[in-house]
């Protein structure tokens, strides 16, 4: 099972698979060829386990940074606190 799994993990990579599909893809056929578990009942687990509140708070972090960054909102948010503490010995600015 492991090495079924290791071996399609890989290919799916060399072919230029993203990470997160060929990792579940590779899960799903190896538990179905080798496992007595239902996939439905994998597949509910799965699902089932991201409706977790923070684990849901992560990609959101990610995309408020992005937008942050594109908008312009960092730069401006680092002027002011130069302006006021820049010189000041062990300040960033």
């Amino acid at each position: 099972m492991v090495i079924t799994f290791l071996v399609l993990l890989a290919a799916l990579m060399l072919v230029g698979t993203p990470i997160f599909i060929a990792l579940a893809g590779s899960v799903a056929v190896a538990m179905g060829a080798f496992s007595h578990i239902p996939l439905a009942i994998v597949a509910e687990r799965l699902f089932a386990g991201l409706d977790k509140f923070p684990l849901m708070a992560i990609p959101f972090f990610i995309l408020t940074g992005s937008l942050m960054s594109a908008g312009g909102y960092r730069s401006g948010s680092f002027a002011w606190p130069t302006c006021w503490w820049g010189v000041l010995p062990a300040a960033w600015g």
